[in-house]
């Protein structure tokens, strides 16, 4: 069609659209580097092995991810107490519509005790990072941050719950901590502050189907926060309704570390894609396929 033209029309039409093209390119490019960034991330890309054998020594190091300070860490984990049967397994891998998520994922369980993780909080933490800290930990007065993970419950009767909270050991402190699972003797995803401070979402817990949960933390001058609890938010959605908020007040909840305890026995449960930023859509990151916006019900 160009070759048609007369000459100057031609030359005129090829700025014009090279123009064009290139102007798109760059704005695609700009559009993806204003995307929000994540500040902890893990996704479990290891190869399938326990994570630590019965002398309690690691199998491997298990230090992947992004924006962590060390290792997987156990609780109880020796000759004298046996250990915690907890592997990195790829057979039956976590998803969620299209978000993005990996083949690997922390299973298992053993006396319902923990493995847990500390974030790297000081001043090697990357830039995007930095402004959301304070005295070692995620959340300043004013600021808001979103926590976002996979978690498949696999028996019911166990005490599945996945913790943040300020540690500097990877495991749970009773005072600080957030806790999303089953909580108590209700079988609806549950929301607890502390020990005692609990919400439910009307969300059943169902046997071997992968959720999304996605907490929102709004902090205020006391480093509490108003904590908002999404149970399999619709990704098509910029800002999903919350299933269920927690107001702590001067309880602060600003949080260094998270922790998983899966329940009492090996394949109790399963955690994958476990990610904190600044936005619902950082923290959410999708494929460019479309799925249905909730998983079916079993």
């Amino acid at each position: 069609m160009l070759n048609s033209l007369p000459i100057t029309a031609r030359l005129f039409a090829t700025v014009f659209l090279s123009t064009l093209v290139l102007g798109h390119f760059s704005g695609n490019v700009a559009r993806a580097s204003e995307a929000s960034p994540l500040f902890v991330e893990e996704d479990f890309s290891y190869d399938p092995a326990p994570l630590y054998d019965e002398a309690r020594t690691p199998t491997k190091t298990f230090e992947g991810g992004t924006g962590w300070k060390g290792e997987w860490q156990l609780q109880n984990a020796g000759p004298e107490n046996g250990f915690p049967g907890f592997n990195i397994s790829n057979t039956s891998p976590l998803t969620y519509n299209n978000l993005v998520s990996s083949p690997g994922n922390l299973a298992g369980g053993e006396q319902y005790l923990t493995a847990g993780r500390v974030m790297l909080t000081d001043n090697t933490t990357a830039a995007d990072s930095a402004s959301y800290i304070e005295d070692g930990s995620y959340g300043i007065s004013g600021q808001e941050l979103w926590v976002s993970f996979l978690l498949r419950v696999d028996i019911l009767a166990a005490q599945t719950r996945v913790a943040l909270s300020k540690s500097g050991m990877g495991m749970p402190d009773s005072v600080s901590q957030v806790v999303v699972g089953k909580i108590g003797d209700s079988d609806q995803w549950g929301l607890m502050v502390g020990t005692e401070l609990t919400k439910h979402a009307e969300v059943d817990i169902y046997a071997d189907v992968p959720t999304l949960i996605v907490l929102r933390y709004v902090f205020n001058a006391d480093r509490g926060a108003v904590v908002s609890l999404f149970v399999n938010p619709d990704l098509t959605k910029a800002l999903p309704e919350p299933n269920v908020q927690i107001d702590t007040g001067t309880t602060a909840v600003s949080f260094s570390s998270m922790s998983f305890s899966p329940g009492p026995g090996e394949n109790s449960a399963a955690l994958d894609a476990f990610r904190v930023g600044p936005s619902f859509e950082a923290v959410t990151p999708r494929t460019s396929t479309n799925l249905p916006v909730t998983p079916t019900k079993p």
